[in-house]
């Protein structure tokens, strides 16, 4: 679903899947919101329970052993905040920036403020929103 719409996954992470999508063109956020479109609408059959959780900001692409890595400051914020997800209780997380480059914006319930660790401050992340229409 992630590479039907775009997406390119970048590695597996433990039980994580990692994937990006390129920020080029004037609206960028159609392929995530259709992707998340897809694997919302698929997740009633899936075997196991998951989560989803989106954050938009740039990353450094470098090479490895183990081939092209995404790193970065943001790539820490959106790994750190998959345990804020958990902690929510929510099965789909956005942070404040994918909320606003999908254009969410008031479309999506606040599920609070966190800190994330290691970043100074709190950050609001938001529930997908009810309607996924790309």
């Amino acid at each position: 679903l992630l590479e039907k719409n775009a997406g390119h996954i970048n590695s597996y992470v433990g039980d994580a899947v990692f994937a990006w999508w390129p920020a080029d063109g004037a609206d960028a956020g159609t392929p995530v919101r259709n992707a998340l479109a897809a694997i919302e609408a698929w997740r009633s059959q899936s075997p196991v329970e998951f989560r989803v959780v989106l954050h938009h900001g740039a990353v450094l692409f470098t090479r490895s052993e183990r081939g092209e890595e995404l790193s970065g400051q943001e790539v820490n914020f959106l790994f750190r905040s998959e345990k804020i997800a958990k902690t929510f209780g929510t099965l789909t997380m956005l942070s404040q920036a994918a909320a606003h480059t999908l254009q969410f914006d008031g479309r999506c319930a606040t599920l609070g403020a966190a800190p994330v660790e290691g970043l100074q401050g709190r950050f609001v992340f938001f529930g997908a929103p009810h309607a996924l229409d790309a």
